[in-house]
């Protein structure tokens, strides 16, 4: 009965003295007990690879600035190595990208597309999304649960525009000829010429 106490003693005393360390190695060094997780992002030699799209179908919690350009690009800007992932693959023409994780109070990662040609751009629960110098005949845009959206500057055919639960929407010196809105939920629409 002694021997058991006495191991029970002791092994008791190594876990007091192990807490200790981890405490002493935690103040002295913060986040060291803990391992960080890095989290799945795919890197920026991988995202330049995707190309040959006219869909664009974005899921996440970051902002999403869209351009027109002579080339595809895909420019990722996390909030810290350990803070946002971001995923992207294309299938049947359509560049699809997932990231969460990816907002912390007022701050959010940037994720900037260019494309020659856009033709359906559809976004959910991304923060801010800014669209910007498009000359196109035709575009679709779908947007569900997206604080802000912004066009501006561009030069569009055929509109196609469907808003469900959009916070704001901008619309800044664009040129429609042809435009079909349908915005569901309670939207804040600020339209401008200049």
């Amino acid at each position: 009965m002694k021997k058991v106490n006495k191991y029970l003693l002791g092994v008791g005393f190594i876990v007091v003295v192990g807490i200790v360390l981890v405490e002493l190695s935690d103040s002295l060094y913060p986040g060291s007990a803990v391992l960080q997780e890095v989290p799945q992002r795919m890197s920026a030699n991988e995202l330049a690879q995707f190309a040959n799209y006219t869909r664009i179908s974005v899921r996440g919690d970051f902002d999403l600035e869209v351009v027109q350009g002579l080339d595809y690009s895909i420019d990722y800007a996390p909030l810290n190595e350990f803070q946002g992932g971001l995923v992207a693959t294309v299938e049947d023409n359509t560049l699809m990208i997932t990231g969460f994780g990816n907002h912390q109070g007022t701050e959010a990662a940037m994720l900037k597309i260019g494309v020659p040609v856009l033709d359906t751009l559809e976004v959910f629960y991304v923060r801010e999304v800014k669209i910007s110098s498009f000359i196109a005949v035709l575009m679709n845009l779908r947007f569900t649960e997206i604080t802000r959206v912004f066009l501006q500057n561009n030069v569009l055919g055929n509109l196609d525009f469907i808003a469900q639960d959009v916070g704001e929407i901008t619309l800044q010196e664009n040129n429609f000829i042809v435009q079909n809105f349908d915005i569901r939920g309670q939207t804040n629409l600020n339209i401008s010429s200049q």
